[in-house]
């Protein structure tokens, strides 16, 4: 895991497969979601919108978005294998709140970002949201995953700990 985070961290957009790009319009939207993410995050004092202010930490980074492409990505095991995660890592599906989050971060009052992210995010259809943990490490892994209408899957990642 810690190999990924590092991955996703160099980038702020990445895409995984040297076999295909996203197409040209695609690349400024993933931008975009990973800055408003960002923003809010910082507007709500924790480094990532999908650990929320429970994590214990913020020194894992900001959310990050990745471009997956066109396939099967409706289960959560076929973004992990994308992702060349462990498929066989427990997984625990998150219902999403009214603002199209996990209940892990506490929204207090309107925000800008957060609400140009929702947006955003409306775009995607097929929403959902799963978190995997590695106990050992204390580490959350948190995932918002969609469809665009052109049928490409993005994922936002945020990270965290959790002594739980």
């Amino acid at each position: 895991m810690q190999a990924l985070l590092h991955r996703l961290h160099r980038l702020d957009a990445l895409v995984l497969t040297s076999e295909a790009v996203p197409d040209k319009e695609i690349l400024p939207y993933l931008r975009n979601v990973a800055s408003l993410a960002q923003q809010a995050a910082a507007d709500y004092s924790c480094a990532s919108i999908l650990a929320g202010q429970g994590s214990e930490a913020d020194d894992l980074g900001d959310d990050q978005v990745v471009w997956l492409g066109p396939g099967d990505f409706q289960r959560p095991e076929n973004i992990l294998a994308a992702m060349g995660l462990d498929t066989d890592t427990e997984i625990h599906r998150i219902s999403l709140t009214q603002h199209g989050l996990p209940p892990t971060l506490h929204v207090t009052g309107p925000n800008t970002a957060l609400d140009k992210w929702g947006e955003e995010m409306e775009r995607l259809e097929d929403r959902y949201c799963f978190r995997i943990s590695v106990p050992q490490e204390s580490q959350v892994l948190f995932f918002l995953a969609g469809s665009l209408p052109s049928s490409d899957w993005v994922v936002l990642v945020g990270a965290g700990v959790s002594s739980d």
